[in-house]
């Protein structure tokens, strides 16, 4: 037949092998969508037609147009490198897509991760400590513990001690820890008297 050409023996088999076999992939991959019960199984079914069973459709499309051109056909990989590229895309964005519906519907999923969880994390209240009702007040093993003690009074201002100077204190001046220490070595500004210490 006139314009029809025939590639080598070699040829047809490994394109034949490739066609077939990515035929059958695809056939499993299908099977596998009709068996899986949930769309999260599910997902990996079409993941395999996409690897592997375009790459196959790929290499018998090489194999093929090299022999018949007698040069490389090279520019038939861009379809595999687009794929490659878009595939994953698009299942990612179906996969968050079904999670967000399956959190709404309330579905036991995994749940959602976002930067700002991950920046600050937070600590998960103990199951011991629950927080006492309004009647409840803390026992004498509550406070020996480490409880607060309401009937102890609160220190006065003035009896606490001042902090004990430090280089940093004497460099600065104190003017930062408000010591007495501190107050002493700066002179008072002209036209003020200087407060005497308690």
């Amino acid at each position: 037949m006139p314009g029809t050409i025939h590639l080598p023996l070699w040829a047809e088999i490994t394109v034949a092998v490739f066609a077939i076999l990515s035929g059958l992939i695809a056939l499993l991959a299908a099977s596998g969508l009709l068996r899986l019960n949930s769309f999260f199984a599910r997902v990996h079914a079409p993941a395999v037609i996409t690897t592997v069973g375009i790459w196959c459709v790929m290499i018998a499309a090489i194999v093929h147009f090299s022999v018949q051109r007698g040069s490389p056909a090279i520019n038939i990989m861009l379809i595999g490198l687009f794929i490659s590229i878009t595939t994953p895309v698009t299942t990612i964005f179906l996969m968050r897509a079904a999670l967000f519906r399956a959190r709404q519907r309330g579905e036991d999923v995994p749940h959602s991760i976002s930067m700002l969880a991950l920046a600050v994390p937070q600590e998960a209240p103990e199951e011991d400590d629950e927080p006492p009702s309004e009647g409840d007040q803390p026992t004498d093993a509550d406070r020996d513990e480490g409880g607060t003690d309401d009937s102890a009074p609160a220190p006065e201002p003035d009896d606490m001690q001042a902090a004990p100077a430090t280089d940093a204190n004497l460099d600065t001046g104190g003017a930062e820890s408000g010591t007495e220490s501190g107050a002493q070595s700066q002179p008072p500004p002209p036209g003020e008297t200087k407060a005497p210490p308690r």
